[in-house]
């Protein structure tokens, strides 16, 4: 018996869930706590932070569309776990009622529940390098702790 995948629909909810994959020592520091390489300001500005709806994931995507590349790429790295939070909470952080960033769907081939992060156009032509700065911080805040890839597909 074949299981068919649902495909996810292009509009993210914002109660979808939204997972974003983290490396040793690419996003941690020695005592594993996450640091803005994280979420560098280049990625947010291009709107090219790489993340996934989780809704329409599972672990063997995780481990075959994101970790497995990454760590054949790149040896020296490994896996820590997945940060979450809810698409709502990242697309609701403002900076003087702008909202500073957006989360879209992008499905790439034989990994439909991809999706981007990045600072909204509106935010960019309007923030300075310190309002950039407080809404990473704030991004960063609201991912939380690391979670083991058990703990978010259960």
């Amino acid at each position: 018996m074949s299981v068919k995948q649902v495909l996810p629909p292009i509009d993210i909810e914002g109660s979808e869930v939204i997972g974003y994959a983290i490396f040793d020592p690419d996003h941690v520091d020695s005592d594993g706590k996450i640091t803005t390489a994280a979420f560098t300001t280049k990625q947010l500005d291009e709107g090219s932070l790489s993340v996934c709806r989780i809704l329409y994931s599972s672990i063997e995507e995780i481990q075959d569309k994101i970790i497995s590349p990454r760590t054949s790429r790149k040896p020296d790295i490994s896996f820590c776990g997945v940060l979450t939070t809810f698409c709502q909470d990242i697309c609701n952080i403002n900076n003087e009622e702008i909202t500073s960033f957006f989360a879209k769907s992008d499905p790439l081939d034989g990994f439909p529940s991809h999706g981007l992060i990045g600072f909204t156009e509106k935010f960019k032509l309007n923030a300075t390098k310190s309002k950039k700065t407080q809404a990473r911080a704030e991004l960063m805040r609201i991912f939380g702790n690391i979670k083991s890839l058990k703990e978010v597909f259960p």
